[in-house]
């Protein structure tokens, strides 16, 4: 899905949640200038692929080395498919809840 901010995105960000990862990759990223109000702002457009795999030390490591292949796989449609609003949700109630609580289990 095309994405936009004003903050450049890394190559990737691993969210865990429960025993899984949610995998969110930039690729494409384009600087571009926007207005706003007759103001110029400079924003950066990319495209925001996302993977839910079992979550496993090494990860980041492991996409780092193979970050065309995680493209890829993040692109295959049959494969992935984009979370709904619902399962966002709740993964994001997960992830506030461990930080608060730390990493109890349910």
């Amino acid at each position: 899905m095309k994405a936009e901010s004003v903050i450049k995105p890394k190559k990737f960000t691993i969210d865990k949640v429960g025993e899984n990862a949610i995998i969110s990759l930039f690729d494409n990223v384009k600087k571009i200038t926007k207005t706003f109000d007759d103001i110029a702002q400079e924003v950066y457009e990319y495209d925001h692929l996302t993977v839910v795999v079992p979550y496993r030390k090494g990860l980041g490591a492991e996409i780092e080395l193979n970050y065309v292949d995680w493209l890829t796989l993040a692109r295959a449609d049959k494969i992935i498919t984009q979370p709904t609003l619902e399962e966002r949700m709740d993964a994001l109630e997960e992830m506030e809840l461990e930080r608060m609580l730390g990493d109890v289990e349910w």
